[in-house]
């Protein structure tokens, strides 16, 4: 009974030692930042990072002005912005209506865009600080 007890509780030990403190297989990557639009933080904007695997990864901007990319591939990514919500129509007041403008300088929307960063894993940070005259040389 004895060695019995012994067994499980090495068998115990082996099984938690071998739990902690592993990772899986694949980990989380994130691109990171904020983006701000003539020095203010810019809401909800959509941010795309594509791959070279010609594959699109996204992320929205919050109130600050903040926005996260889950798992981007490993490599140069040509990053391009969007309005997630387009500004309300001219004359617009209420709930719907906001006072902060929601606009992306042409410069960084489509395919006139010319921003990238290399990402090299892990959590890595890039802001954008794009400027109303649509120079994406601006960004950081």
């Amino acid at each position: 009974m004895l060695r019995l007890t012994r067994c499980l509780i090495a068998l115990g030990g082996v099984l938690v030692a071998g739990c902690g403190g592993q990772r899986s297989a694949e980990e989380t990557h994130a691109l990171v930042g904020s983006i701000t639009v003539a020095g203010q933080p810019a809401r909800d904007v959509m941010i795309v990072a594509r791959g070279s695997d010609g594959k699109d990864y996204s992320g929205v901007s919050d109130a600050t002005g903040k926005y996260q990319i889950d798992n981007p591939p490993i490599g140069t990514l040509r990053i391009t912005l969007a309005s997630a919500t387009p500004p309300p129509p001219p004359g617009v007041k209420g709930a719907g209506a906001s006072r902060e403008p929601r606009y992306v300088p042409a410069g960084y929307s489509g395919t006139s865009a010319d921003l990238t960063v290399e990402f090299t894993g892990g959590t890595q940070v890039f802001d954008i600080a794009a400027a109303t005259d649509a120079d994406p040389a601006r960004s950081r």
